[in-house]
């Protein structure tokens, strides 16, 4: 189960490579096809409360709430100790700036987000 996402940043448009990225749907499509049962169930709770909450601190940054059409939320797996860990990233099509929330700090992406 993933933690509360946690850190926020504005990043540069990205105009490709998003196709690597797995969208929200094929993320939750994973979760119940690897976990049978209730196991798939309550990864699919854990995981769409984390987009919730990534989403709401998406708003703090000054995302608009507009996902527009195309690429939708996309979700990055990123290497950890003992479990990967989350962040969503998403382009609305109104500015281009790209949004990246996370479990855990991306320094890299710091500078930009200032």
């Amino acid at each position: 189960m993933p933690d509360k996402p946690k850190f926020a940043y504005v990043a540069n448009p990205m105009d490709f490579g998003w196709s690597g990225f797995p969208s929200v749907t094929e993320y939750l499509k994973k979760l119940l096809d690897e976990r049978d049962g209730s196991g798939g169930v309550n990864a699919v709770r854990s995981f769409l409360a984390f987009y919730d909450e990534a989403l709401e601190l998406g708003l703090s940054i000054g995302w608009d709430a507009d996902l527009g059409a195309s690429p939708d939320v996309r979700v990055v797996l990123l290497p950890d100790a003992y479990l990967p860990r989350l962040a969503l990233v998403w382009q609305p099509e109104s500015n281009g700036t790209t949004f990246v929330v996370s479990e855990v700090p991306m320094p890299w992406l710091e500078a930009r987000s200032g």
